[in-house]
């Protein structure tokens, strides 16, 4: 449980590393916890390596340094080479991707794209500090600091006109750690918990052995149920969330689910139909689930990610689409309106392995993959973008998380949530996803789309292909 946080924070001169740290220190205060923030100036100023350090404590601080520390945030390389020998041996670093770092250590490390985020979800690298006081505040859980009181110190810290700017870095950089848990932590997931077992309490204990035993039932159920399920309260489950290092309850279930999703069988995922008995129950929960993940979508669509893909899409010499077992149905259904708008789409056999390479051996540079995978995901399909992305083809892909194994290959990746509620792969939100892509090409391409069925109109008039009333 949190008494006592030492954080140094560094970068170069102007990177706002100072004021992070007041951002943290306010925020503490003002949650009736005790702080103190210094910093350095000098010499290592613009340019240089400077620091900015925050001590967090439920007791009184008799001294003002940090001499414990707990958390080092390094922007730059030489803020990491100056500082690093600080951290201590049981402490978190987090680093800018661009970082090069000694990985041969006892500490975690976080190295995230830090710098980029700011620069190309806000489109500025002024809020970088501001991606890292997200960052840090997922690492440290609500258990600490309350959500909103961070927000405030956030708001009231900027000027006026880039409040909402630096909120959204604030969230980006909770999504950052949210994604690395995602990507990092699901194989392992249920071995963390296991390293931690002796740590925790007695209620504790009772969630972690129901989660490690029934892991494939805890991803879906809510942090009441779990509580109802192993007799502790809502509260004590969400707090076992933020013990193992999740800034709450929906993160661990989040990891949870992408952990079984690409392990269930589909015999499990028939195991996971509560109401199988109940045929009015299961047909409202699938409809429900559907819906929760379309409003999931509409709310964090990422536009920039359409955009991105819509420009590599209509600069290509040539569009390849694959897709294998479910997904080639939303392969061919792209496949199907982007031939009605370009004349250079092509979607690749999935009839076999050789048939498959001796497509994608034609691509080229200057080319572009679109690659649609969902849980389980394909290997041959993982094998092929590979193949594809040493070749130096631009990759687009359309798959749910970010912890899909297509996230870090893509160029860009168009994120369409699917959840299990069934034995069937669900293809509602992945073809909404599509329709998007597909219609926003199209607002680029309208005159060439109006001839193309202004003539085709025509042919099947001809051809009565249509009753006509």
């Amino acid at each position: 449980m949190f008494n006592r946080i030492e954080m140094r924070l560094s970068g170069s001169g102007g990177q706002g590393v100072i004021l992070a740290a007041i951002i943290f220190a306010d925020a503490a205060l003002a949650d009736g916890l005790n702080a103190i923030q210094t910093q350095s100036y000098g010499p290592e100023a613009r340019g240089g390596a400077s620091k900015s350090e925050v001590i967090i404590s439920k007791d009184e601080i008799k001294y003002p340094k940090v001499v414990k520390n707990d958390i080092l945030l390094s922007l730059t390389q030489k803020s990491y080479d100056k500082y690093v020998a600080s951290l201590d041996k049981d402490g978190i670093l987090v680093v800018d991707e661009s970082v090069n770092v000694n990985e041969d250590v006892p500490y975690k490390i976080y190295k995230l794209p830090i710098l980029a985020t700011a620069e190309e979800k806000i489109g500025t690298h002024m809020v970088a500090n501001i991606v890292s006081v997200g960052v840090l505040y997922a690492l440290l859980g609500d258990g600490v600091i309350a959500y909103d009181t961070m927000v405030k110190s956030v708001s009231d810290r900027v000027p006026p006109a880039t409040i909402d700017k630096n909120i959204k870095a604030f969230e980006e950089g909770i999504k950052l750690i949210r994604g690395w848990y995602l990507m990092n932590n699901n194989t392992d997931l249920i071995n963390l918990i296991k390293s931690k077992y002796y740590k925790f309490s007695k209620g504790q204990k009772q969630i972690a052995q129901f989660i490690i035993e029934h892991y494939d039932k805890a991803a879906f159920m809510t942090a009441a149920k779990i509580g109802e399920t192993v007799d502790v309260s809502e509260s004590t489950v969400v707090r076992f969330a933020s013990t193992i290092g999740f800034s709450g309850f929906p993160d661990l279930q989040k990891a949870l689910q992408v952990l079984i999703k690409n392990k269930l069988t589909t015999v499990q995922r028939i195991g996971l139909d509560e109401d199988g008995e109940d045929a009015d129950k299961l047909h409202k929960k699938i409809i429900r689930n559907e819906m929760n993940n379309l409003r999931y979508l509409m709310e964090d669509i990422d536009i920039q990610a359409l955009e991105k893909a819509t420009d590599l899409i209509l600069n290509a010499n040539k569009v390849y689409i694959l897709g294998l077992r479910t997904s080639s149905t939303l392969a061919n259904y792209l496949g199907f309106y982007l031939d009605v708008i370009l004349d250079n789409v092509k979607v690749l056999n999935n009839t076999g392995v050789n048939s498959l390479y001796e497509e994608i051996i034609k691509i080229k540079e200057s080319d572009v993959l679109i690659v649609i995978s969902f849980p389980r995901y394909s290997s041959m399909t993982i094998d092929a973008t590979k193949f594809v992305k040493e070749h130096n083809a631009k990759i687009i892909a359309i798959t749910d998380t970010e912890a899909s194994p297509f996230h870090n290959i893509a160029d860009v990746s168009l994120l369409a949530k699917s959840n299990i509620v069934s034995f069937v792969d669900s293809l509602v939100v992945p073809m909404c996803m599509i329709n998007n892509l597909i219609i926003n090409i199209g607002l680029h391409e309208k005159e060439e789309i109006l001839g193309y069925y202004e003539r085709l109109e025509q042919l099947w008039d001809n051809h009565s292909i249509y009753q006509n009333d």
